[in-house]
């Protein structure tokens, strides 16, 4: 189990959407210092966050790997410390392969290797920590509208399963201490799921109609239920655990390990 209490936080792409849910659910649950980073200028992010009543923004993209480390390692320093890293940064744009592969992959990449580094226990004055990474439904299957966005969130659940799994499950977390995980949330109320905004931006656009009508029959859910679903998977505590949460229904699942060659 991961407690939250006297812990200090950094989410990135934490000014909106789910990300704006974890710090909230995160905060109410007892963390002691929060961080955002996201892209949105720092105006903005004080009236979304006004009723929190402490934490740290720095305006960042995680494209960025230069100032995304500058400004994580301050946050580390200012805080006294870092034991927590939400990834949940992201877009939505099949329009864009590769600005979305940048961001929703290349970013999690980032702040992930940077996160080990500021928090393995095997480097002076660190004691360890967990590293959260956002994927997608979309990871465990795949829609045909989607394939440049589903292949990123299938890379961030392999990235992330990789860290764990290639090291036979304890090595790496027995050296560094550092444990990972990842949240695969349904279609979700946010800006990225307004059918009619996403109507312009998935792929096969001759196809619209088509998308349109099987958007409208997913099942959706609010972004509490993917807050929820952090911390669930943050008190149960499993290093490389899956988690999925659609239609407000939480579950950790089980993904089957081929052999392994470590």
């Amino acid at each position: 189990m991961f407690e939250l209490v006297n812990k200090s936080a950094i989410v990135l792409g934490g000014a909106g959407g789910i990300g704006k849910e974890i710090c909230v659910q995160l905060v109410n649950r007892g963390l002691k210092k929060l961080a955002i980073i996201d892209v949105v200028e720092e105006a903005l992010c004080k009236d979304l966050f006004k009723n929190l009543d402490s934490y740290t923004y720095k305006q960042c993209s995680v494209t960025d790997e230069p100032k995304l480390r500058e400004y994580m390692t301050s946050l580390k320093s200012s805080m006294g410390g870092l034991d927590l890293v939400v990834n949940s940064a992201g877009i939505l744009d099949e329009q864009s392969p590769k600005r979305t592969i940048d961001i929703n992959y290349g970013g999690v990449v980032n702040s992930t290797l940077i996160g080990i580094e500021l928090m393995r226990k095997d480097r002076p004055g660190n004691k360890g920590g967990v590293i959260v990474n956002i994927s997608s439904i979309s990871a465990l299957g795949g829609h045909f509208w989607l394939p440049i966005y589903a292949g990123t969130k299938h890379a961030v659940l392999g990235f992330t399963r990789s860290l764990v799994v290639s090291f036979n499950n304890k090595k790496f977390f027995e050296k560094t201490g550092v444990s990972f995980m990842a949240i695969c949330p349904g279609v979700t109320e946010t800006p990225l799921a307004v059918v009619d905004a996403f109507c312009g931006r998935h792929q096969f656009q001759d196809m619209k109609d088509e998308v349109k009508r099987i958007l409208d029959s997913f099942p959706s859910q609010g972004v509490e239920c993917v807050g929820k679903c952090v911390l669930e998977a943050l008190d149960d505590g499993e290093n490389g655990s899956t988690w999925q949460c659609e239609n407000n229904r939480i579950e950790k699942l089980k993904i089957i390990d081929y052999p392994k060659f470590a």
